[in-house]
């Protein structure tokens, strides 16, 4: 598909790995004006010191954080920024679940159609963070909001906005994407959910 800008925008991939796959979490913000290589190297900081602190402490031992690195959207040719000052393992601890068991949260900015809402799957964690076999326990679940809020704050210092980004609509590509402010952020519910794309090549 041809580049499609969106202006004023980046994409914040987290990176991960599992030992046998490449993982990333992926988050677009919102800058009011032309953002600076400055403006992207103080999101990708920001962004990484709340993985290091509110993050790696959910994620299950053998997941490592690589990086976070900030891209442009403005332009097909932008900038970017790499951040790897907290690049390390997840500390929650070493009896984990498969890394396709995610828990998944719900960014909304309280306008209607799927366009307008996200969905954050989160990294692996550890068995002991379920109460069932197929249900999270909720102080799990909340630090994640919690740690997603983090971020949320933390880019606005920049300042940057969260939001939603979107690139289709009628299910046809919109010419340039568009964003939509989060306002909210939070979980359906407390069941197990699955990121099949973090299952292992021709699984």
């Amino acid at each position: 598909m041809p580049f499609q800008p969106i202006v004023n925008a980046v994409e914040a991939v987290l990176h991960f790995n599992d030992g046998a796959n490449d993982l990333a979490n992926v988050l677009h913000f919102q800058f009011t004006s032309a953002y600076t290589s400055t403006d992207l190297i103080a999101l990708g900081g920001l962004i990484d010191g709340v993985v290091a602190s509110n993050y790696l402490p959910l994620i299950y031992d053998s997941v490592a954080y690589v990086a976070t690195t900030v891209r442009g959207l403005s332009v097909a040719n932008d900038i970017s920024a790499t951040v790897t000052t907290s690049a390390g393992n997840g500390t929650a601890g070493v009896t984990g679940l498969p890394s396709n068991v995610s828990f998944c949260l719900t960014l909304r900015s309280g306008l209607t159609g799927r366009s307008a809402r996200g969905r954050f799957f989160a990294m692996p964690t550890i068995i002991g963070n379920l109460t069932t076999p197929d249900v999270f326990s909720s102080t799990y679940a909340n630090a994640l909001v919690t740690m997603l809020q983090g971020i949320q704050t933390a880019a606005a210092a920049v300042p940057a906005t969260l939001v939603i980004a979107s690139r289709i609509t009628a299910g046809a590509p919109r010419t340039s994407g568009v964003t939509f402010p989060v306002v909210s952020i939070s979980h359906r519910n407390l069941l197990v959910d699955s990121q099949r794309g973090r299952l292992p090549r021709n699984h």
